[in-house]
């Protein structure tokens, strides 16, 4: 049995509660920018200051705080990835794809 055509309960699980949390995490991102967005009650066009706003929340949004750590123990055996799939995995993520994921994320703000 081919390890992607099995799921089990708990990574069904897992991957709702996820797609939960990214679609909260998403609200409150579109809201923050809608607020940041005005500036005493009317829009801000400033380019340095919405360059400042938008550096400060990614730097904010990204700074590692402790979270409890959880374990998963896996019964079954992994496929082995080959050693393209591993060098994919582990390359550094380019300015195009960070920008590209960025700007296609219009679908969250229907």
């Amino acid at each position: 049995m081919a390890l992607g055509s099995h799921r089990t309960s708990f990574l069904v699980e897992l991957e709702a509660a996820l797609k939960k949390e990214l679609d909260e995490v998403l609200a409150q991102e579109e809201s923050l920018w809608h607020q940041k967005s005005r500036k005493d009650g009317s829009w801000c066009s400033d380019e340095a200051a919405l360059k400042n706003s938008t550096v400060e929340f990614f730097s904010k949004l990204f700074i590692s705080e402790p979270r409890q750590e959880t374990r998963v123990e896996f019964n079954g055996g992994f496929a082995n990835l080959s050693a393209a799939q591993s060098s994919h995995l582990t390359r550094p993520v380019t300015l195009e794809e960070v920008c590209g994921v960025l700007f296609r994320s219009d679908s969250y703000y229907e």
